[in-house]
Formats: structure tokens, sequence, C-alpha cells
């Protein structure tokens, strides 16, 4: 009985337009060996060129790697001067830049084998002046999922691609407009910046850790995706969908989203804080212990929501719907509500509505206090379980900005926001709230500041004091008392 034969299923080798047949390339300098002069020869090779290790009267061109190729390029300009040779010396990006692969070349590799897709990203890292246009590609199931490298995907235009079923790591996109991403598996890719994901879908998919921050989301649609830890700050646009998608500790934190659906979403912990999210629809929704502090939520559903433990400080709530939510444990300090108007509505009693006017007046306190300085610097330690945080806070005319150590069993996590406010009363309350069963070390407070018009410098007591009256905790024994602000003599 005749064998049956075993057809290979190796992938071919990269297929360039040969564009260098019959022309040879020295690569001249002691990096000749490093990833650019690889990058070279692999070029060279794949469109049909030779490689010489040294300057020949033959040679097309020399590409000097900097200092260490001042031999060659003398050899060359010898050469050319005597007329015996026509030698073009490039540098390195002279040189990339004439073989830069077209679209139709960069499509095929990125749908070839391992090797293809190497190069591929390899030729991405050569500067366009445009981006390749991949408009409309079918790269269904495409895999760039390699933990060890970025696939930086910028210079691709991936307009109305499809990309379903697709896996990345590690991957950075710009232009994807209509981009279908239904069903992919990504992880820590971005979006952020200036990409563009209008009218995008990624429907039923994952993004783990992915960064959408200031990417427009115009009627982009993430229906039942996995979005957890994802960020989503700065983002914008209308009528997005993110019906039943899974939001957990995601941060939309300074968002402008407006009438976009998130109706039956998962998203215990988001982060909401500053977001602009009129007209939007979260019917349903499970949103306990998420941060709507300074929120804009005019005219918003939030009709049989999980609201629990929610922090609603300083938010504007005209014209929300509070139907069947459950508000037990959520805070309304100084936002603009009408406390019953939500318990005729909401499921909860009245004593579940904390509006905090005592909390407000010691935020009143030490607003008063830091707006007759131009700039104001304090720094705030905690304790907990023998572990510490700083929460440093800066003001000045434009912008409160508030940044904190956050410490782990493996190592420190840094976060800093720039919070767009007109004082610091909103984005401060917001984030003591997160570190509200932190102790407050109120003796090592430290206070920096310019001068107000006076003359005088913000005083620690004013600080520490206000700061204590917002956590609940005694201040010191030994704190001085808030000095009367100095007033010039008359003349």
């Amino acid at each position: 009985m005749a064998k049956r034969r075993v057809t290979s299923t190796k992938p071919a080798p990269p297929v360039l337009e040969q564009t260098l047949v019959g022309q040879t390339v020295c690569i001249a300098g002691p990096n000749a060996a490093g990833p650019v002069g690889e990058l070279i020869s692999k070029l060279v090779r794949l469109r049909g060129g030779v490689i010489l290790d040294e300057v020949d009267p033959e040679l097309t061109y020399l590409v000097t790697l900097g200092a260490g190729s001042e031999d060659d390029r003398e050899r060359a300009e010898h050469l050319n001067a005597e007329d015996r040779s026509d030698i073009q010396i490039v540098s390195p990006s002279e040189f990339l830049e004439t073989q830069v692969p077209s679209p139709e070349e960069l499509l095929a590799l990125l749908k070839g084998g391992p090797e293809s897709l190497a190069l591929a990203l390899e030729l991405l890292q050569i500067p366009v002046e445009e981006p390749y246009d991949l408009n409309g590609a079918d790269l269904r199931g495409l895999k760039l999922d390699d933990e060890s490298a970025d696939a930086d995907l910028e210079a691709l235009d991936l307009t109305d691609s499809d990309l379903r079923e697709a896996q990345f790591t590690n991957a950075w996109f710009s232009s994807m407009s209509g981009a279908k991403l239904d069903g992919a598996i990504l992880k820590n890719c971005h979006f952020s910046g200036e990409c563009e994901f209008i009218e995008g879908s990624f429907k039923k998919g994952v993004a783990q850790s992915c960064d959408f921050s200031s990417c427009d989301l115009d009627q982009a649609d993430f229906t039942s995706t996995d979005l957890a830890g994802s960020d989503f700050s700065s983002a914008f646009g209308a009528n997005a969908c993110f019906r039943k998608a899974t939001l957990t500790d995601a941060d939309f934190s300074q968002a402008e989203i407006t009438e976009t659906d998130f109706s039956g979403v998962d998203g215990a912990g988001c982060d909401f804080s500053g977001t602009r999210l009129t007209k939007g629809l979260f019917t349903k929704a499970d949103l306990h212990g998420s941060s709507f502090c300074g929120a804009n939520l005019d005219e918003c559903d939030f009709t049989n929501c999980d609201l629990r433990d929610c922090d609603f400080n300083g938010a504007n709530l005209q014209g929300v719907i509070w139907k069947g939510a459950r508000l037990k444990g959520a805070s309304f300090q100084l936002a603009n509500v009408d406390t019953n108007e939500i318990a005729k509505s909401a499921d909860l009693d009245s004593d579940d509505v904390d509006t905090g006017s005592q909390v407000s007046s010691h935020l009143d306190e030490l607003r008063d206090a830091t707006s007759r300085i131009s700039r104001v610097e304090f720094t705030l330690p905690f304790r907990r379980n023998g572990q510490r945080l700083s929460l440093a806070v800066t003001t000045s005319p434009r912008h409160v900005r508030i940044a904190w150590e956050q410490p782990n069993p493996v190592s420190s996590q840094i976060r800093s926001k720039l919070l767009r406010a007109s004082d610091l009363r909103i984005p401060l309350l917001s984030v003591v709230n997160r570190f509200r069963d932190w102790e407050f070390l109120a003796e090592e407070v430290e206070v920096r500041s310019g001068r107000g018009p006076t003359g005088n410098r913000l005083p620690k007591g004013a600080v520490v004091q206000a700061i204590c009256g917002i956590l609940g905790v005694a201040p010191p024994e030994d704190l001085l008392p808030i000095p009367t602000p100095l007033v010039p003599p008359t003349a």
C-alpha cells in the first residue's frame, strides 16, 4: 500500500517587490550588526539586492551608521571623485525611506506567517508622512499577542477594517473609525491620544487594562464586552453603547460621552468623576461604589440601578430619574439634588442620603483659606496596616492637581490626575473619600504655598483643621488657632 504524502504547511517567507535587483549595498560602521543594520540587510535581500562587506567601485549605496564609518565614506567619495563610481552615500533613515513597503505589501505581510508579521512590525518603525491606507482590510483572526513586543500600529489607517476575533497585546492604534473588533481579545492596548473609534464595533470581546483615554468614541458600540480596569478618561463622543458591558473599576473621569447607553452594565467601582454624561441611560446597571463626584448627570436615567455607596458629591443632578434606584450609603455633598424627590422614587430611607452639611462647611473653610493664595501645595499623609500613603494636592487659578502613591505588596503605583475645577472642594472630597478608612496623620501634614495678596502665607492650621473636619477626626491638640489674615496698615 502506497504511503500517504504529507504536505508541509510551513508559511512562505516574506515576499516584497524586487526593486533592488542588480544593486549592491554596504552598511558601514561598528553598529552594522545592530537592529537597524539587520533591518536594512533583510530589506535589501528581500528586494533582490546584494549586501557587500566593503566599498567597491560597483557599489550602489553606502549606508553610514554614525561614528566609525569615516574610512568607508572617504573611499566612496574618492571613487566618486575619480568618476569610477556613482555611489549614493546615505544615512539609515534616508535609505529606509526609499524602501518603505506599499500598503499592499504591508497587508500581505500582516496576513502572512510569524516571520512576515515580525518583518511588518519592523517596517512600521520607519517614519512615513502619511499612514498606510488599509481602509477596509480583512484582517480577521490576526494575532499579535507577543507580550514581549510592542506592536506599534499607529502608522496604519484601519478605517472600516475587519479585525473580528483578532488578538493583540501591547498594541498601539490610531485610525480605527468603523473598524470591527467583535470577539477580539486585547491586553494592555492603546487607543489613546488622537485615536478615532467613531462608529467602531467592539461587541462580545475582551479588553483587559486597555487605554482609550482621549479617544473619539462617537457612536462606538461596546455591547457585552469585558472592559474591566480600562481607561476611558477624557474620552469624548455621543450615542456610544456600553450595554451589558463589564466596566468594573474602569476610569471614565473627565470624559464627555453624552446620550450614551450604559444599561445593564456590571460597573462596580467605576470612576465617573468630573464626567459629562448628559442624558445617559443607566437602567438596571450595577454601579455600586462608583464615583460621580463633580459629574454632569443632567437628565440621566438611573431606573432600577444599583447605586449603593456611590459618590455624587458636587454633581449636577438636574432632571435625573431615580425610579427604583438603590441609593443606600450614597453621598450627595455639595450636589444640587432634591433629596425629597429621591426619597419618593428611589429605594431608600431619607436617612440614607448623606448631604454632608457639616463636611461642606469644612470644605468651604479650606476653599476660602486657599483662595487667597495664587498657588498652594500640601501633602496629606495616611497610614493603614503598616502601609503609608501620601496625597499631594496642588492648586492654581486654572486647575487642581491631585496625586497619590498607592502602596501594594510588590511596588508602589503612582496615580496622578489633572482635574478641571474652579476650586479644590469637589476633587479633594472625591479623593479623600477613597482613603476614608485610612488613619490620617495630621501631625505630619506639609504645607507649601506662594504668598497671597496681603503677603501672608497659607497657615498650616487652616489645612489641618479643615481636613480633620472633612474626615470627621479630631485635630491635634497642639494645633494652633487659624490666624487672622494680615491686613496691611492704612496710610
